[in-house]
């Protein structure tokens, strides 16, 4: 009984270790993710252009963003592109 008792307490102990590890993970993803996407105003900033301009070429098209709702993000990848 004590043997069994044993393993189920490791088993227990390394399930909470990879939860623990998925959890960081998920959490460093989403970090990354964060960094990636920008407000319409902070890629104003980031670029230096009026705010004008940056929603005219949203509007055209020639900005790809990505909609959070009613918010609107902008890739930081995408403003490389302009």
């Amino acid at each position: 009984m004590d043997m069994f008792v044993k393993i189920n307490e490791n088993f227990l102990e390394d399930l909470m270790n990879t939860q623990t590890k998925i959890l960081n993970l998920l959490e460093k993803q989403k970090n990354n993710e964060n960094e990636n996407l920008m407000t319409v105003k902070q890629a104003q900033k980031f670029l230096n252009i009026s705010e004008a301009f940056l929603r005219k070429k949203i509007a055209s098209g020639d900005l790809k963003v990505i909609k959070v709702g009613t918010a609107i993000r902008v890739e930081k990848k995408e403003l490389f592109k302009l």
